[in-house]
């Protein structure tokens, strides 16, 4: 679902994958991520959302993506992260996020992570 120039995701969308444990939405349109839109999708390790024009997300977006270990967000127009966002993400590991608008990080968010690699800047 890359390079699609998709611009949202339908609210019913994960519905049909509740397998899923790679998704790749880089290189779309995407400018919000609402409330649980992955919701179904608990099996996700890896989600791509780099490359798309994010500049606000839901603090429980990604609420149901408790065996996610990648999540890359880089290159996208996000200035402000919710606190609660990767709360639920407890085997998370890499977190890509430079390319962003990020004016700043509350390390305390990323306290029940697992994180070995947080990249900001470039």
């Amino acid at each position: 679902m890359s390079n699609n120039m998709l611009t949202y995701l339908p609210s019913d969308f994960s519905d049909k994958m509740p397998s899923l444990i790679f998704l790749d939405l880089q290189g779309n349109m995407i400018s919000y991520l609402t409330e649980n839109m992955f919701h179904n999708l608990m099996e996700v390790r890896v989600l791509f959302l780099a490359d798309n024009h994010l500049e606000e997300m839901s603090s429980g977006v990604f609420g149901s993506l408790a065996n996610i270990t990648n999540l890359f967000l880089q290159n996208n127009m996000l200035s402000i992260l919710p606190n609660a966002t990767f709360d639920s993400m407890e085997k998370l590991q890499q977190l890509e996020l430079q390319g962003n608008r990020l004016v700043d990080i509350s390390f305390g968010m990323f306290t029940k992570n697992h994180i070995f690699s947080v990249s900001q800047a470039e």
